[in-house]
C-alpha cells in the first residue's frame, strides 16, 4: 500500500469526542472506542499538506467560496459516482444533520408527516420531532441471512395512509450497511413522486462502498429523481474531516435551492463555509482517490476480521455489510435486555459502542460497532469481547 493505515498518533488529549469523550459517555473502564462514526486514520497527506500551506499564510479572515472547490465537487461526483451536477446546484451546510433539519423545516409544516426507514441514523428522529413534525417509521425487513431490504408495498402504503410529505433516505444505509440497488431506488422514487413526497437523501457514506457494490446517488437515477431529491453529502466521513464542518447540499430544483439559500442567509446568517474546510475538501477530492481505494480495502479486511471473531460466538450474528465502516451486530441471542447488554459491553468487554435501540424499536438487541480503526486495536477489542463472551455464555 502507498499509504499507512496501521498507525495513528494518540488522540487522547486532543479534545477528541471519540477518545477523550469516551469515559464521560461510557465509563472510565472502557478501553476500546468503537462508537461515534469517526475513523482512527490520518487523513490523506495531500490534505494535510494543503492545510499546512494555507495555515502558513497566517491570515484567516472572512473568505468567499472558491470556484475551484465547487469544481472539485462536480468532478468527484462525476468520476466516482457518474452523477452529473452543476456548480450552481451546490450549497454549503456546516453538517449533514443541519442540512436535514433545514430540509424538514423548509419543506414541511408543523404536524406534517416525515418518513424514515428504521433502524436508521438517530439524528433523523430529532430533526423531525424537534421541529414539531410527526415521525413515521417504515421498518426495513430482515431475512434469515440478516440481509435488510425495503418492503416496497409497505413503503407505498405507509406513505399513502399517513399523507407523508418528506422521505429521508439514508444511502448507503447507516446502520445496516446496505447499498440500495437501482431497482429499489427507482421504485421508491416512483412512489414518492406519485404521492408528492420530497426525497431528502443523506449520502455521506457514498464513497465507502465494498467491492462488488456500486453506490447510485438517488438523484442520478432518473430525471424525476433529479427533480424531486435534495442530496446531502460530504467528504468528512470519507477522509476523516468531520471537525472541519463542511457538508454539501446538491439541489437541482431552483425554487427549493433559492428557498434554502434565503433561509441560510436571512434566518441563520450563514453566508459560507469554514476556510480550512474548503481547502481540505478540495484537496481530498482532487488527490484522495488512491487513498480512498486503499482505505476501502482496509475496512473490508477489518470486516472480515470481525466476522471471523463473531463466528466464534454462535449467539451473535453480523449483518452482511456492503458499505460504510459501521458494522451492525445482532446480539439478541445473548438473552440480555438492552440495559444488561449495554452493561456487558462497557463493564465486561470494556468496549464503547452504540446500542441499536437508539436507531428505532427494531434495533433492540443490536449493536453498532465502528471498525474504522487500526487492525491491532480492533483485534484487541474483539479479543476482549470473545473473552467476556466465553466467560459469561459458554
Amino acid at each position: 500500500m502507498q499509504y499507512d493505515f496501521n498507525s495513528c498518533p494518540s488522540r487522547y488529549g486532543t479534545n477528541s469526542t471519540k477518545w477523550d469523550g469516551m469515559a464521560g459517555g461510557f465509563g472510565a473502564e472502557c478501553k476500546y472506542p468503537l462508537w461515534i462514526a469517526d475513523m482512527d486514520f490520518v487523513s490523506p497527506p495531500e490534505v494535510v499538506k494543503a492545510l499546512q500551506e494555507r495555515v502558513a499564510h497566517g491570515v484567516f479572515g472572512y473568505s468567499i467560496t472558491p470556484d475551484s472547490y465547487l469544481e472539485a465537487i462536480v468532478e468527484w461526483e462525476k468520476t466516482r459516482h457518474n452523477f452529473a451536477i452543476e456548480k450552481d446546484w451546490i450549497l454549503f451546510s456546516p453538517g449533514v444533520v443541519p442540512g436535514v433539519y433545514w430540509s424538514v423545516n423548509l419543506f414541511t409544516q408543523p404536524g406534517d408527516k416525515v418518513m424514515v426507514l428504521t433502524p436508521v441514523y438517530n439524528p433523523f428522529f430529532a430533526a423531525i420531532k424537534n421541529q414539531g413534525r410527526t415521525l413515521v417509521e417504515c421498518p426495513l425487513q430482515r431475512d434469515e441471512r440478516g440481509h435488510y431490504g425495503v418492503d416496497l408495498d409497505l413503503f407505498a402504503r405507509t406513505i399513502r395512509e399517513n399523507d407523508v410529505k418528506v422521505f429521508i433516505l439514508c444511502s448507503p444505509h447507516n446502520p445496516v450497511g446496505r447499498v440500495w440497488t437501482k431497482a429499489e431506488i427507482d421504485r421508491m422514487v416512483d412512489i414518492c413522486v406519485e404521492n408528492g413526497v420530497l426525497i431528502v437523501s443523506d449520502e455521506i457514506h457514498q464513497d465507502i462502498v465494498f467491492e462488488g457494490y456500486e453506490h447510485l446517488p438517488t438523484a442520478s437515477t432518473s430525471q424525476k429523481a433529479l427533480e424531486n431529491t435534495i442530496t446531502i453529502t460530504a467528504a468528512t466521513k470519507t477522509f476523516n474531516l468531520a471537525g472541519l464542518q463542511n457538508s454539501i447540499l446538491i439541489v437541482p430544483d431552483k425554487v427549493r435551492r433559492e428557498k434554502i439559500q434565503k433561509y441560510a442567509s436571512e434566518q441563520l446568517d450563514i453566508m459560507g463555509g469554514n476556510l480550512l474546510g474548503y481547502v481540505a475538501v478540495e484537496a481530498a477530492y482532487r488527490h484522495g482517490g488512491q487513498w480512498l481505494d486503499e482505505l476501502i480495502a482496509v475496512i473490508e479486511q477489518n470486516y472480515r476480521l470481525l466476522c471471523d471473531y463473531i463466528a466464534k460466538m454462535p449467539k451473535l450474528n453480523v449483518t452482511p455489510m456492503e458499505a460504510t465502516y459501521l458494522a451492525w451486530v445482532d446480539m439478541n441471542g445473548l438473552g440480555l435486555d438492552d440495559d444488561e447488554l449495554d452493561a456487558f459491553l462497557k463493564k465486561e468487554c470494556l468496549i464503547a459502542a452504540n446500542m441499536g435501540r437508539v436507531y428505532g424499536p427494531n434495533g433492540k438487541g443490536f449493536v453498532r460497532f465502528n471498525i474504522g480503526c487500526q487492525r491491532d486495536m480492533l483485534t484487541e477489542a474483539l479479543e476482549s469481547l470473545l473473552a467476556a463472551y466465553n466467560k459469561r455464555f459458554t
